[in-house]
């Protein structure tokens, strides 16, 4: 049970690597902070437990900022592209 929790964890982080926008990304990423503090508690290994015990509040509030204000992302996304001035 608790290997399948750990696979099953990493599968999450590895789709998460793999969206395109952000609020899929941070839900995959509730849930491989969920399925990770499983893995952590059963298995007894701390620090993947405090890890994610500390992401899951991070990823929950980002998710939550994202969903009051959806044209923040395309703010965010036009100052990194902003051109330098030519000297």
């Amino acid at each position: 049970m608790a290997d399948l929790l750990g696979y099953a964890a990493s599968c999450a982080v590895l789709a998460s690597f793999l969206m395109r926008t952000m609020i899929p990304l941070r839900l995959v990423a509730i849930l491989s902070n969920i399925l990770f503090l499983s893995f952590g508690y059963i298995q007894n290994i701390h620090p993947v437990l405090f890890l994610h015990l500390a992401l899951l509040p991070i990823n929950i509030w980002r998710l939550l900022a994202l969903r009051q204000s959806p044209g923040e992302q395309l703010v965010e996304r036009s100052i990194f592209r902003r051109r330098l001035p030519n000297i």
